[in-house]
Order: structure tokens, then sequence, then C-alpha cells
């Protein structure tokens, strides 16, 4: 019980100090007022800190309490590789946490049901390309008729877990 509230505590500090840079980098530097933070039944990542949801009266984000600098290599690759066929995710990097853009899980356009494999496809071949894992219907969303990693941290698994992982020798 001590634990969770104080992780709750350092939690919201966070939220707190990092109010402006959060409004500089999702809403365009304008005033903002958070009137809701849930705590997201998500995966904990081993330690003892929580992915919330933060509600402003303009919109949406997530806090993650890992760095998610790994989302910036992901939206380098999408912008000079796929930006056609894949999606770059809004993310504000800190010390050892960080937020990422709210992304709402959307069906597929069925009048597009050819685009939207399509992507599939360059997805998964940047999954291959960065040797993803942790792929499951909990960290991948779609948006746009996109897939979307929304679990930046297991975007990228070093080669000796994967062979591991894989059961492949080098």
């Amino acid at each position: 019980c001590d634990t969770f509230v104080k992780m709750i505590h350092s939690s919201m500090n966070r939220i707190y100090e990092d109010n402006q840079d959060i409004s500089a980098c999702f809403f365009k530097g304008k005033d903002i007022t958070c009137y809701s933070v849930k705590l997201l039944d998500a995966d904990y990542h081993g330690s003892q800190t929580g992915v919330f949801l933060i509600e402003y009266d303009c919109g949406k984000i997530v806090y993650k309490p890992r760095d998610l600098s790994i989302c910036h290599l992901w939206n380098y690759f999408v912008k000079t590789c796929a930006p056609n066929y894949l999606k770059s995710v809004k993310c504000l990097t800190k010390d050892e946490y960080g937020y990422m853009e709210y992304i709402e899980n959307v069906r597929p356009d069925p009048a597009k049901v050819n685009e939207y494999f399509f992507n599939w496809g360059a997805f998964l071949a940047a999954c291959c390309i960065f040797r993803s894992s942790d792929l499951h219907d909990n960290n991948i969303f779609i948006c746009n008729n996109s897939p979307l990693f929304i679990d930046m941290e297991t975007l990228i698994t070093p080669s000796s877990i994967w062979e591991k992982k894989n059961k492949i020798d080098v």
C-alpha cells in the first residue's frame, strides 16, 4: 500500500511539474486544465509504477513510467522510410519516463481493406527489421487504417535476446 501511494504521489508530481512542456508538445502551447488522471490497467513492466491516462480540457495523453526515447527512433523511421504506410506518434521524453499522445484504437475502414493489409505488411516488415517483441493486441492499435505500436519499449530487442527466444544459432 505504501509503495502504491508513493507511486501515485511521484507520478502526480511529474505531471504537475511537466505541465508547460506537455502544453507545448501536445496542445500548441495553449493554457491547459487537467481534469482527470486515471491509472490504466496496463503492464507494470516489472516495476512498481503505472501507466496513466491524463485528460485535459483540450485532449488526452498517456503517461508512461519508462524512457520513451525509442519513440523518437520510430518516428524518424516512419518519416524517412514509410510515411505513407505507417503512423508516427507524438511523444515527450523525460528522464526515465515520458508522455505519448492518446491513440484511439479504431476498426479499419472496410472500404480501404487493401490499404489496411498493405500497411500491416509494412508494419510487420518494420518489426522484423527492429526485431520487435511483445506483439499482441494490447500493444498494437489501429489508427487511420494503420497499425501503431503503443508499447514502444519492446520495439527493439537486442540480438542475443532475440536469438535465444527464437532458438537461432549465429
